[in-house]
């Protein structure tokens, strides 16, 4: 049997540096866990510890989802509020495969 998934609309925001702002607004607490500065291998540093670089390689985010306790999201991943509220974070290149952008 084939089945078609049901469409719908969800709020999605892409995490960069220059978006920050919209990014805390958009995951409310408990979902926003914390930022974090990433290594050069992707990584999240220890919480004193962060590394500014030039582009968005250096940018984390833990967000709480339904299915872990808690996931990084990496610089230019988009951040994706779902059908109960709940966010969790996706590839771009998955992103540009499933979803189709609306409005700003």
């Amino acid at each position: 049997m084939k089945v078609r998934k049901k469409p719908l609309i969800v709020d999605a925001v892409q995490l960069t540096w220059s978006n920050w702002d919209e990014i805390c607004r958009f995951v409310p607490k408990p979902w926003f866990v914390r930022g974090v500065w990433l290594d050069k291998d992707g990584n999240p540093l220890p919480e004193d510890q962060w590394h500014f670089g030039e582009n968005n390689d250096d940018l984390g985010l833990i967000i709480q989802t339904l299915e872990t306790n808690e996931f990084l999201a990496r610089g230019n991943d988009w951040i994706i509020r779902g059908v109960k509220g709940e966010f969790y974070p996706c590839k771009p290149d998955v992103f540009a495969e499933s979803y189709e952008v609306l409005a700003n």
